[in-house]
């Protein structure tokens, strides 16, 4: 058998959490407008910066730019 340390263990820390945030409040529509001022223009999102354009909803649609079926 394994013999008992002669003094006793120290007892464990709790753990400290991190991650555990502050509340954080919406930010002035002002200063919104100078970090981004594409939201409020309603060009910000997906695509925006790159000019793609989301894919036709119709087969023909896809078809008009003189592709063959």
């Amino acid at each position: 058998m394994a013999k008992k340390p002669d003094t006793p263990k120290k007892p464990g820390k709790s753990p400290k959490s991190k991650a555990h945030r502050p509340d954080v409040l919406p930010i002035a529509p002002a200063l919104a407008e100078l970090l981004n001022p594409a939201i409020n223009r309603g060009e910000s999102g997906i695509g925006s910066s790159t000019g793609l354009q989301p894919p036709p909803d119709n087969s023909r649609d896809r078809r008009a730019g003189g592709e063959a079926a």
